[in-house]
């Protein structure tokens, strides 16, 4: 969410004074975010992987299937900060970029490291 506020201008949740309702429907709004994004991070970081081995990874999934979509999509927001810094240059969206790109990776191997196992 943050990071669509940064890119794209909306939702509007940087330093906004969210009351009740609106802070529910953010919840929500990041909720939704992060199903749209389970299904792209699933198919890039699963399926394509061996599905007699996946077959056995179903405990793993369900336990490391989060760090899976957050290293996706950490990895995707810095992709999209590094573009609109070539499209409008600033300092801060450089930051932002290698902040979620290192969180990605750090992520990323997490969830590699339990794969292997």
């Amino acid at each position: 969410m943050v990071g669509m506020d940064v890119l794209f201008g909306f939702p509007h949740v940087i330093g906004a004074d969210l009351k009740l309702v609106e802070g529910g429907v953010v919840v929500l709004m990041a909720y939704i975010a992060g199903q749209l994004v389970a299904g792209p991070s699933r198919l890039l970081l699963e399926t394509l992987a061996n599905e007699r081995l996946m077959k056995k990874l179903d405990a793993f999934v369900a336990k490391y299937g989060f760090s899976r979509n957050l290293a996706f999509t950490s990895l995707a927001l810095a992709a999209a900060f590094f573009v609109k810094n070539r499209i409008a240059p600033s300092p801060e969206l450089v930051k932002y970029g290698a902040t979620a790109a290192v969180g990605g990776v750090l992520l990323l191997y997490r969830y590699l490291k339990f794969f292997r196992q």
